[in-house]
C-alpha cells in the first residue's frame, strides 16, 4: 500500500488547492512534509490570503500569482495597521478658510 505522502508535490498542491481554509489548517498539524508544502507553495498561500480577506481571484488577470499574494498581502497590511483614531482626528480638525477679494458687481 503507498502512502499520499509519495505523491509528487505538484499533484499534493492540486488537491491542497481545492480545500478550505480550516482543512488546509488541519492538514498543516498533520506532519511536517504537508506543513512545509503548504508553506512554500505559492499557490496554496495565495489561496489562503484570499480566503482570509474574504476575496476571490480575477481569472482574467495577467499577474502572475507570485505579484498578486504580494499585492494582497500589502493591502492587508495596510488595513491591519492603520489607525482609526488617527483618521479621524484629522478629520475632525478644522479646516483652514479661504480669503476672498470682494469684487464689486455691476
Amino acid at each position: 500500500m503507498s502512502s499520499i505522502e509519495h505523491l509528487p508535490p505538484e499533484l499534493l498542491i492540486q488537491v491542497f488547492l481545492n480545500l478550505d481554509l480550516k482543512s488546509i489548517f488541519s492538514l498543516k498539524r498533520t506532519c511536517q512534509f504537508f506543513h512545509s508544502i503548504i508553506e512554500i507553495s505559492e499557490h496554496v498561500q495565495y489561496n489562503l490570503l484570499l480566503e482570509r480577506s474574504s476575496m476571490v481571484s480575477n481569472p482574467n488577470s495577467r499577474q502572475s500569482i507570485t505579484s498578486k499574494r504580494h499585492e494582497l498581502q500589502e493591502k492587508e497590511d495596510r488595513w491591519s495597521n492603520l489607525r482609526w483614531a488617527d483618521s479621524f482626528q484629522r478629520l475632525a480638525q478644522p479646516k483652514t478658510s479661504l480669503v476672498c477679494a470682494s469684487v464689486p458687481l455691476h
